[in-house]
């Protein structure tokens, strides 16, 4: 199974995202709308690798309180945040995809390292999602095509929606093991066909930006390093 950077900033590299829109465009649309909705913003400017942007989300929160755009080499520019639990570009992804009017993707890949019979340990439970949001409002948001496998105490789960893709390889969904029905490997593949190239580390890196929000009236929510992360996460041994 494919991973981000081999996951060595795991959970920063759970589930990312792009947009399909210059990175100063996305940096400024979410500003205005964070400030839209009561919070304080700080722009950090950065032009740099993918590890040593990603590297600056810490600490980790539950909030998902700061975010980092980044350049790549393509039309996408890359979206991740500090979320304590592998992120939540889902919900700003999506809507700057219509602030901006623009094609957006949600990338997660998460091993599995739970099971049944480990509950109650520390680890993760597996995941491979691709999820295309389109510019505008579709029969449920602005997703236009959802496709993903999720693993939990009661077992694989296969799951699909929206209107299919010409780069889809629709065979794939009859496997007889739903975890084999969408792999990293095949989510790779259609990111590629769309001019991303999730899991290649120079892809990345050139001009962005980290950007901390925090409600106006309110402190900052609690920190967590992300080595005390990756170990609540069984990531790391003590």
């Amino acid at each position: 199974m494919k991973f981000l950077l081999d996951n060595r900033l795991a959970p920063l590299t759970f589930t990312w995202g792009f947009l399909e829109s210059p990175v100063d465009n996305a940096v400024e649309a979410y500003v205005r709308w964070q400030k839209g909705i009561l919070y304080s913003v700080r722009v950090e400017p950065i032009d740099q690798p993918l590890q040593t942007a990603l590297e600056k989300l810490e600490p980790l929160d539950m909030e998902s309180s700061t975010v980092l755009f980044l350049s790549t080499k393509s039309s996408w520019t890359a979206c991740f945040d500090n979320g304590l639990k592998g992120g939540n570009t889902y919900t700003f992804v999506g809507y700057l995809c219509e602030a901006l009017h623009c094609r957006g993707v949600l990338c997660r890949s998460i091993p599995n390292t739970l099971s049944k019979s480990t509950k109650g340990k520390r680890g993760t439970w597996g995941a491979v999602q691709f999820t295309l949001f389109s510019p505008v409002p579709t029969k449920f948001l602005n997703i236009e095509r959802d496709i993903s496998v999720m693993n939990d105490v009661s077992g694989w789960d296969f799951r699909i929606s929206g209107t299919p893709q010409p780069f889809e390889d629709t065979g794939r969904y009859e496997a007889r093991k739903k975890a084999e029905r969408f792999t990293a490997e095949i989510l790779e593949q259609y990111c590629r066909a769309i001019g991303i190239d999730p899991f290649n580390e120079a892809f990345y890196g050139g001009p962005g930006a980290i950007i901390r929000s925090h409600l106006r009236f309110g402190g900052s929510p609690k920190g967590t390093s992300l080595r005390e992360a990756q170990m609540n996460m069984g990531l790391l041994q003590p």
